[in-house]
């Protein structure tokens, strides 16, 4: 998907290339980027934010690929090859959000009593 994406940002126009270009391009290395962390990390909270970084910039990537296609930045052809891999990367990032979150919910550990404010203490003997 990158390789496509990287290819299809040459040929954008020079304005977009330098904006709209660059920022998908950012977006498609922050989501790579947040992926490697969360293949690294042990099942923890930590997992779980590295996985839904990682989903929130496909969900990004996802707006802005159709923002280039709309402003005919990106062919359509060129679009129509990355909704299979759109789909594909989608269903694996929510499945693996799915069973981060599962290893996330950490029992909190117990509160301490709040202190009865309406009676007096009664000191210790």
């Amino acid at each position: 998907m990158y390789e496509i994406l990287h290819n299809a940002i040459r040929d954008f126009p020079k304005l977009e290339k330098y904006s709209l270009g660059v920022r998908i391009e950012k977006i498609v290395l922050d989501c790579l980027n947040a992926c490697f962390l969360a293949t690294a990390l042990p099942p923890s909270l930590r997992k779980f934010e590295a996985v839904a970084t990682a989903s929130a910039c496909f969900d990004t990537l996802k707006i802005f690929t159709r923002l280039a296609v709309k402003t005919k930045c990106l062919e359509e052809k060129i679009y129509l090859k990355l909704i299979p891999r759109f789909g594909t990367i989608g269903n694996m990032l929510g499945g693996w959000l799915k069973e981060a979150k599962k290893f996330s919910q950490v029992a909190e550990p117990n509160p301490k009593p709040k202190p009865n404010l309406t009676e007096p203490s009664q000191p210790q003997s």
